[in-house]
């Protein structure tokens, strides 16, 4: 036997069991060391194979660039390593992952393996080796590393993701908006209570690496407590601190003391209720002569009461109230006031354990502060907060913005670097609306002389105005749009303008109210000739019930469309009345496609899916999101293409219900329901089951108390497939929840069966 022939059996074995890896330069370092002596040479030197240098000498110049461009750490060369077996597997799982956080859901390395396991049959084939997906922790640590994941410890934890608060933060902001507006205030004022321990420990302690136990000497009174309502101005002005103290008796030298800096309240408790909310407005407004004054705070029982309301109307200050869950967005101590306030205290509470005289008790126990020492503390801890930072609180959580909207971008929640930066999209939306509604009810456009034709909207989405308006802009004809649904109001107050209305544009529901609600015999509709329907489907029976209802319509059609693709992007079949379902075809220069929601795969001519939108007109993109800009615009509604071209929409992606993985329309079985005699109306979502994982429930309004709950199965039993049928339920209401432009509430319906159960809805993600 040769001495090579030995040493490669002595070394292959070893390689294999180390299996180590070598940086760039390490490699060059090997490779002149094979030249300088021999292959061999180098594997017994550096115990590694000759099989694993050989490829190195090969790649030498390659290793050489890397090391010279700053990589001599690297260990691979660039594109080496195994390839991706599936580039869209590996992006839409780091998509999920990314949507998972934008919802502030917790996502583990776990969760992370299981969504890729659950995946990854829609990207490989059967034969293919990776049909049996492992998984692998290793597979795990690189894709991290190629999405630059990594695991952080959670920072806040909430009940809700910050989106969910959206609407109701804009809803806030113009609340106080309008309230400014209807009512001149002198003064507007923030306030809030904040509990202050005695002792104050700050959050990190220096000590020794690696030390198991991290102990610090404290006073012993960490449960000890007072209560501070701060209370500021919007200019700046800062109000005397009111403190709730445990003690029931008075000290005269402290009152004496604390005169001017503070309001002291010997409760003997260091909670607020009615009472102490009566002494704090007393004490800290009084009462208010000739001007009026807001108070912005938040929703704790005793800020709400019916006698703190009298009080507050005796003061003369009006209040504008947090929405629940919302003060940490919006509630300008809370976002702005608080943390630097209580920082100063621990500052001085530190300097006090290190440096204060300190007394102790007969067991050698240390006391706490003096009362005086603490209630200093307080007054330093204000007065460090400074005027600036109290005035720009106010900006900052829109109490005192400009009311046209140009200082929204100043609302911290809402910037794009904030918990909700969707916010201000929807916020200067919502101001766009109200410069095209009235108010109370109707603002008119005049588009030419003549009063006797009419057009009303219920002004609920933008592009079907735009569209319509377009339409009529070179005829004789008024467009009313009206900020109210209610038929008889929107008549009344057309007849009052002199107005004859031809056309309607309203949302489904509003037509289920034409086909059904008694109210429609009150009036003389003959005028009416046209009828537009958007943002939802319409089904062809309430359609056609409709129209044998009001025969003097000469067409009832859908509309497509959104600001996301240009407004328009389906135009109204007006050449074919009779093609109820459809909402017309394509626009000019837009491209669609239909895709399985699930696998993303394109479907062929009359395949229900997703719909797929892309064009000129189409936005430009998803901000910080360049893999779902770079393909078409996912518009979240569910539809089909038919043979001659016209676009079908069957429902909203997120209302599916899913039932053992077959996907319910809820809109297919609530026009069902309306088709029995004796239902006025209906709603139905998708409950929780441990097996199916979804099943229907509905929501009927009955025209007929004697309409029982088997009476609803049995005749949607008798006409729907059987993953349709109601399983779920059947539920009895007086009335279905809608928004102001007829669309059903489904949300406040999944509440109430969450409510009922006590157990969380599934979230329609």
């Amino acid at each position: 036997m040769s001495d090579s022939d030995s040493t490669d059996t002595g070394v292959e074995p070893q390689a294999k069991k180390m299996r180590r890896s070598f940086t760039a330069s390490k490699k060059l370092e090997i490779v002149a060391y094979a030249k300088s002596n021999s292959v061999n040479a180098a594997s017994k030197q550096y115990k590694i194979s000759r099989g694993t240098i050989q490829p190195w000498i090969k790649t030498e110049v390659q290793l050489k660039k890397l090391c010279g461009a700053g990589s001599k750490d690297a260990r691979q060369l660039p594109g080496s390593g195994r390839p991706l077996k599936s580039k869209d597997f590996d992006d839409n799982l780091a998509a999920w992952v990314r949507a998972q956080r934008r919802e502030k859901l917790r996502v583990s390395r776990r969760m992370i393996q299981q969504e890729a396991q659950r995946t990854a049959k829609f990207y490989f084939d059967d034969d293919d080796e990776e049909a049996e997906f492992k998984a692998s922790l290793g597979w795990l640590e690189k894709f991290m590393k190629r999405h630059k994941f990594s695991a952080r410890r959670p920072t806040t934890t909430c009940q809700k993701p910050p989106s969910d608060y959206e609407q109701t933060l804009v809803n806030f902001v113009l609340y106080l908006k309008n309230l400014r507006l209807n009512r001149d205030f002198h003064y507007m004022y923030a306030a809030d209570e904040t509990s202050v321990a005695l002792n104050m420990l700050g959050g990190l302690c220096i000590d020794e690496k690696g030390a198991k136990e991290v102990s610090v000497l404290t006073t012993g009174h960490e449960k000890m407590h007072i209560t501070i309502t701060l209370t500021a101005r919007s200019d700046g002005q800062k109000l005397r601190p009111f403190v709730l103290l445990k003690r029931k008796r008075p000290d005269p030298e402290i009152n004496k003391k604390f005169k001017n800096k503070l309001i002291l309240s010997w409760a003997g408790r260091i909670w607020m209720d009615d009472s102490l909310t009566e002494e704090y407005l007393r004490r800290t407004f009084g009462p208010g002569l000739f001007h009026r004054r807001l108070l912005v705070w938040d929703s704790f029982r005793c800020h709400i009461s019916e006698e703190t309301k009298k009080i507050l109307k005796e003061l003369k200050i009006d209040t504008a109230v947090v929405p629940g869950g919302c003060t940490k967005f919006i509630q300008a101590p809370d976002v702005c006031w608080n943390q630097p306030f209580k920082a100063k205290l621990v500052q001085l509470f530190d300097d006090w354990m290190m440096h204060g005289e300190k007394s102790l008790t007969k067991g050698g126990n240390p006391r706490p502060p003096p009362i005086e020492t603490y209630l200093d503390w307080v007054v330093a801890a204000w007065e460090s907060v400074s005027a600036e930072t109290i005035s720009n609180s106010f900006k900052s959580c829109g109490i005192t913005n400009a009311t046209d909207g140009s200082e929204d971008d100043k609302i911290h929640c809402f910037k794009e670097n904030g918990p909700v930066p969707g916010g201000f999209v929807r916020l200067q939306q919502a101001r766009l609306d109200e410069t095209i509604e009235l108010a109370d009810l109707l603002e008119e456009i005049d588009l030419g002389q003549d009063n006797e034709n009419g057009y009303a909207s219920d002004a609920s989405d933008i592009h079907s105005k735009v569209e319509l308006a377009r339409q009529f802009q070179d005829s004789k004809t008024k467009v009313v749009f009206c900020a109210d649904t209610v038929l008889d109001k929107v008549i009344k107050a057309s007849r009052g303008l002199g107005i004859i209305i031809r056309v309607l544009n309203v949302a489904p529901p509003i037509l289920v109210f034409l086909a059904k609600s008694p109210l429609v015999e009150k009036y003389n509709l003959s005028c009416l000739e046209f009828i537009v329907t958007r943002s939802a489907p319409a089904r062809q029976e309430i359609i056609e019930e409709v129209l044998k209802r009001l025969p003097k319509i000469k067409f009832i059609t859908q509309a497509y469309g959104m600001t996301e693709i240009g407004l328009i992007g389906a135009h109204y079949p007006v050449d074919k009345p009779e093609q109820y379902n459809a909402v017309g075809k394509l626009a000019s220069n837009l491209e669609l496609k239909i895709v399985d929601p699930s696998t993303r795969k394109e479907l062929n001519t009359g395949e229900i899916g997703e719909i797929c939108v892309r064009g000129p007109s189409v936005m430009n993109g998803y901000l910080g999101n360049p893999t779902a800009t770079a393909g078409t615009f996912e518009d979240g509604d569910v539809g089909y293409v038919d043979k001659d071209g016209w676009l079908y929409i069957v429902e909203r992606l997120k209302e599916l219900i899913k039932v053992k993985g077959f996907q319910v329309a809820p809109a297919e079985l609530e026009d069902l329901l309306l088709s029995h005699p004796d239902i006025q109306d209906s709603a139905v979502i998708g409950v929780p089951d441990p097996v199916a994982g979804e099943l229907p429930k509905a929501f009927v309004v009955r025209k007929r108390d004697t309409l029982t709950e088997e009476d609803v199965k049995n005749f949607v039993k008798a006409k729907a497939a059987p993953y349709k049928q109601l399983q779920g339920g059947v539920e009895f209401m007086k009335e279905i929840p809608k928004s102001a432009s007829g669309k059903i509430l489904r949300r406040i319906l999944r509440d109430q069966v969450a409510k009922a159960d006590k157990k969380p809805v599934l979230s329609k993600l």
